[in-house]
């Protein structure tokens, strides 16, 4: 049985900023008990966070956004953005086709970039030393990726820090309302 009811934002003074993401990234996995869709269901809303938060740094309408797709509808993407000559690939389950896209990435003129779980770090780097690109693509872990972002766009003040954590998740609750149709990625602050 599907929930609509929407993830909550677990947000306290007293935490870090790395398990604000980490909360919401666990209650999609609670949330499913197949690994597929939680999968599925984790790499739309690491999208979309990613996506917002674009959105609070360079600006709403600077950045284009997508429905999260399936894995079948998501091969003829070249990247999930593109942000002048940065590829931005952002994945909960990375494999051999990401690292194959990063290269035709790299063929174009552009850095890829891959923002994946902590798991998915340690997979990228794997894929891409089989293949001869490990110098040649920035891995980021999505906690780390988000937190850092909020500490720079609240310019590492305590309520910076929590208005930007607003205005990522309005975004994010923005960009789902508009390209996804599936009411439980939406983030109750």
């Amino acid at each position: 049985m599907q929930t609509t009811e929407a993830l909550r934002l677990n947000a306290s003074s007293a935490q870090g900023l790395r398990p604000l993401v980490r909360g919401l990234l666990k209650q999609v996995r609670d949330r499913h008990k197949r690994p597929s869709i939680q999968a599925n269901r984790a790499g739309a809303v690491m999208q979309h966070l990613v996506g917002a938060k674009f959105d609070c740094l360079l600006g709403v309408g600077n950045v284009v956004h997508r429905r999260f797709p399936s894995p079948s509808r998501r091969r003829g993407r070249a990247c999930d953005f593109l942000l002048a000559q940065t590829a931005v690939h952002v994945t909960a389950t990375p494999n051999e086709a990401l690292v194959r896209k990063c290269r035709e990435n790299i063929e174009l003129g552009l850095r890829p970039i891959v923002v994946t779980t902590q798991r998915g770090c340690d997979a990228v780097e794997q894929l891409a030393e089989n293949e001869c690109m490990v110098n040649r693509i920035d891995v980021f872990e999505i906690e780390q990726f988000i937190a850092l972002n909020i500490y720079e766009l609240g310019k590492f003040v305590s309520a910076g820090n929590r208005t930007a954590v607003d205005d990522i998740i309005n975004r994010y609750n923005e960009i789902v309302l508009e390209f996804e149709t599936d009411p439980s990625l939406r983030i109750d602050n």
